[in-house]
Protein backbone atom coordinates (compact mmCIF):
# COMPACT_ATOMS: atom_id res chain seq x y z
CA UNK A 1 0.00 0.00 0.00
CA UNK A 2 1.49 3.62 -1.13
CA UNK A 3 -0.46 6.28 -0.65
CA UNK A 4 0.97 9.65 -2.74
CA UNK A 5 0.62 13.46 -1.48
CA UNK A 6 2.33 16.63 -2.61
CA UNK A 7 4.98 18.65 -0.21
CA UNK A 8 3.68 21.98 0.59
CA UNK A 9 6.49 24.08 2.52
CA UNK A 10 10.51 23.75 2.23
CA UNK A 11 12.40 25.19 4.93
CA UNK A 12 15.58 25.42 3.58
CA UNK A 13 17.41 26.93 7.22
CA UNK A 14 16.02 24.11 8.97
CA UNK A 15 16.08 21.49 6.18
CA UNK A 16 11.89 21.25 7.20
CA UNK A 17 9.78 20.10 4.90
CA UNK A 18 5.78 20.79 5.35
CA UNK A 19 3.12 18.68 3.60
CA UNK A 20 -0.31 16.81 3.52
CA UNK A 21 0.72 12.85 3.96
CA UNK A 22 -2.57 11.76 3.10
CA UNK A 23 -5.99 12.68 2.79
CA UNK A 24 -9.50 10.98 1.76
CA UNK A 25 -9.85 11.73 -2.10
CA UNK A 26 -9.72 10.24 -5.04
CA UNK A 27 -5.80 9.09 -6.09
CA UNK A 28 -4.71 8.21 -9.80
CA UNK A 29 -4.73 4.69 -9.02
CA UNK A 30 -8.30 4.42 -7.96
CA UNK A 31 -8.01 3.76 -4.59
CA UNK A 32 -9.26 6.29 -1.85
CA UNK A 33 -8.04 6.54 2.12
CA UNK A 34 -11.03 6.01 4.46
CA UNK A 35 -9.78 8.87 6.82
CA UNK A 36 -12.13 7.80 9.97
CA UNK A 37 -11.28 4.17 9.60
CA UNK A 38 -7.07 5.02 9.21
CA UNK A 39 -6.48 7.85 11.58
CA UNK A 40 -6.31 5.41 14.95
CA UNK A 41 -3.06 3.65 12.66
CA UNK A 42 -1.50 6.98 12.22
CA UNK A 43 -1.97 7.92 15.98
CA UNK A 44 -1.12 4.11 17.03
CA UNK A 45 2.41 4.35 13.99
CA UNK A 46 3.24 7.79 15.53
CA UNK A 47 3.23 7.06 19.14
CA UNK A 48 5.03 3.82 18.78
CA UNK A 49 7.69 5.80 16.95
CA UNK A 50 7.70 8.85 19.15
CA UNK A 51 8.23 5.92 22.60
CA UNK A 52 11.13 4.32 20.55
CA UNK A 53 13.02 7.67 20.30
CA UNK A 54 12.00 9.25 23.45
CA UNK A 55 9.87 11.87 21.45
CA UNK A 56 12.43 12.88 19.04
CA UNK A 57 10.79 11.65 16.03
CA UNK A 58 7.19 11.15 15.65
CA UNK A 59 7.69 8.81 12.39
CA UNK A 60 9.98 7.60 9.85
CA UNK A 61 10.70 9.34 7.16
CA UNK A 62 12.51 7.01 4.19
CA UNK A 63 13.43 7.66 0.21
CA UNK A 64 11.12 6.08 -1.92
CA UNK A 65 9.71 3.19 0.00
CA UNK A 66 13.80 2.23 0.41
CA UNK A 67 16.26 1.39 3.03
CA UNK A 68 17.45 5.16 3.17
CA UNK A 69 16.57 6.60 6.56
CA UNK A 70 16.04 10.52 5.28
CA UNK A 71 14.22 12.00 8.41
CA UNK A 72 11.71 12.23 10.64
CA UNK A 73 8.03 13.54 11.32
CA UNK A 74 8.41 16.28 13.98
CA UNK A 75 5.18 17.52 13.67
CA UNK A 76 1.61 15.79 12.83
CA UNK A 77 -2.05 17.06 12.53
CA UNK A 78 -5.30 15.14 11.66
CA UNK A 79 -7.34 17.93 9.88
CA UNK A 80 -11.08 16.34 10.22
CA UNK A 81 -12.77 18.78 8.39
CA UNK A 82 -10.75 18.16 5.20
CA UNK A 83 -10.25 14.66 6.12
CA UNK A 84 -6.95 14.93 5.76
CA UNK A 85 -3.35 14.19 7.47
CA UNK A 86 -0.51 17.37 7.48
CA UNK A 87 2.81 16.78 8.63
CA UNK A 88 5.96 18.38 9.04
CA UNK A 89 9.65 16.94 8.71
CA UNK A 90 13.09 17.10 9.46
CA UNK A 91 14.88 15.46 6.65
CA UNK A 92 18.94 14.82 7.76
CA UNK A 93 19.91 12.70 4.75
CA UNK A 94 22.02 14.85 2.49
CA UNK A 95 21.45 13.73 -0.60
CA UNK A 96 17.59 13.25 0.34
CA UNK A 97 17.56 17.31 1.36
CA UNK A 98 19.34 17.85 -2.42
CA UNK A 99 16.61 15.52 -4.17
CA UNK A 100 14.17 17.93 -2.19
CA UNK A 101 15.32 21.43 -2.96
CA UNK A 102 15.99 20.08 -6.70
CA UNK A 103 12.77 19.51 -7.25
CA UNK A 104 13.24 15.87 -7.75
CA UNK A 105 10.89 14.53 -4.49
CA UNK A 106 8.22 16.55 -4.46
CA UNK A 107 5.88 14.93 -2.24
CA UNK A 108 5.05 12.03 -0.03
CA UNK A 109 4.09 8.54 -0.06
CA UNK A 110 2.57 6.56 2.92
CA UNK A 111 3.61 2.81 2.95
CA UNK A 112 2.45 0.13 4.69
CA UNK A 113 -0.54 -2.11 5.30
CA UNK A 114 -4.15 -1.96 3.90
CA UNK A 115 -6.32 -3.70 7.22
CA UNK A 116 -9.09 -3.63 5.10
CA UNK A 117 -10.36 -2.61 1.53
CA UNK A 118 -13.73 -2.65 -0.39
CA UNK A 119 -15.29 -1.66 -3.13
CA UNK A 120 -16.89 2.12 -3.20
CA UNK A 121 -18.37 2.76 -6.56
CA UNK A 122 -15.61 2.39 -8.88
CA UNK A 123 -13.07 3.13 -6.24
CA UNK A 124 -11.14 0.95 -4.11
CA UNK A 125 -11.45 1.92 -0.58
CA UNK A 126 -9.19 0.68 2.37
CA UNK A 127 -8.19 1.31 5.63
CA UNK A 128 -4.39 1.90 6.25
CA UNK A 129 -1.61 0.94 9.01
CA UNK A 130 1.22 2.76 7.91
CA UNK A 131 4.72 2.06 8.95
CA UNK A 132 6.43 5.09 7.31
CA UNK A 133 6.46 8.12 5.20
CA UNK A 134 8.31 8.51 2.07
CA UNK A 135 9.92 11.64 -0.08
CA UNK A 136 8.73 10.59 -3.80
CA UNK A 137 9.46 11.85 -6.91
CA UNK A 138 5.56 11.62 -8.23
CA UNK A 139 2.91 12.14 -5.70
CA UNK A 140 -0.59 10.47 -7.16
CA UNK A 141 -2.88 12.56 -4.41
CA UNK A 142 -4.42 15.74 -6.48
CA UNK A 143 -5.42 18.05 -3.32
CA UNK A 144 -2.10 19.53 -2.83
CA UNK A 145 -2.01 23.02 -2.30
CA UNK A 146 1.07 25.17 -0.36
CA UNK A 147 0.33 25.94 3.21
CA UNK A 148 2.25 29.53 4.80
CA UNK A 149 3.91 27.57 7.83
CA UNK A 150 6.21 30.03 10.03
CA UNK A 151 9.77 28.60 10.61
CA UNK A 152 9.72 29.35 13.87
CA UNK A 153 6.61 27.53 15.22
CA UNK A 154 7.47 25.96 18.10
CA UNK A 155 4.11 23.44 18.63
CA UNK A 156 3.72 20.52 17.46
CA UNK A 157 0.35 20.43 17.75
CA UNK A 158 0.30 24.25 16.05
CA UNK A 159 1.05 22.77 12.51
CA UNK A 160 -1.29 24.14 10.43
CA UNK A 161 -2.98 27.00 12.54
CA UNK A 162 -1.04 29.86 10.31
CA UNK A 163 -2.42 28.41 6.51
CA UNK A 164 -4.61 31.39 6.08
CA UNK A 165 -0.95 33.30 6.35
CA UNK A 166 0.02 34.89 2.87
CA UNK A 167 3.74 33.86 1.39
CA UNK A 168 6.33 35.63 2.76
Amino acid sequence: MDIFAQIFKVDEARREVWGRAAQETPDRSGEILDYETSKPYFEKWSQEVSEATDGKSLGNIRSMHGNVAAGKVIAMEFNDAEKAIDIGTKIVDDNEWEKVLEGVHSGFSIGGRYVKSWKDGDLKRYTAEPNEVSLVDRPCIPTAKFFSVQPSMSSRRSLMQEKSLPNA
